[in-house]
């Protein structure tokens, strides 16, 4: 499922791996209830860094940046479509209704709550997944695989 949710932009095939090379390959693992491992490649970037160079890239472009702020309604025009979104300021406590050409949705896991503002019969198209990140000691991690 991961190697198919990365699709072309993967860094590499997941490979499932036996409970021997497992063992071999990260011997200080608990092995009672060890049946295998998977080995899969991973990324990371700097998130923070991404929103500002995005933010900075708007102001050049003649954009407007407002941080701490949410949108609570979606305007459309006398056809019925999309044209602008109330936002509110939370800093400020102000609100702003703005007009756009076009509304891009990413709110992550909150899109289905913009797209009930559209919709309010719009079904559930994303459900959250919860997941761990382990972080271990780098001597616990064989120097070929770090």
């Amino acid at each position: 499922m991961y190697d198919w949710i990365a699709g072309r932009l993967s860094l590499g095939k997941s490979v499932f791996v036996s409970r021997k090379e497992t063992l071999k390959q990260l011997p200080g693992i608990k092995q009672e209830g060890l049946q295998g491992g998977v080995l899969y490649h991973d990324g990371q970037f700097d998130d923070s860094r991404l929103a500002i160079n995005l933010a900075q890239s708007i102001v050049e472009n003649g954009g407007f940046v407002l941080n701490y702020a949410a949108v609570t309604g979606l305007t459309k025009n006398e056809k019925g479509q999309l044209n602008g979104a109330i936002i509110v300021d939370a800093e400020k406590s102000a609100s702003y209704q703005v007009k756009a050409r076009a509304i891009v949705n990413a709110t992550g896991v909150f899109v289905d709550n913009v797209l009930k503002m559209d919709d309010a019969g719009a079904g559930q198209t994303v459900v959250a997944s919860q997941g761990i990140h382990l972080v271990v000691d780098k001597n616990f991690i064989p120097p070929h695989m770090r």
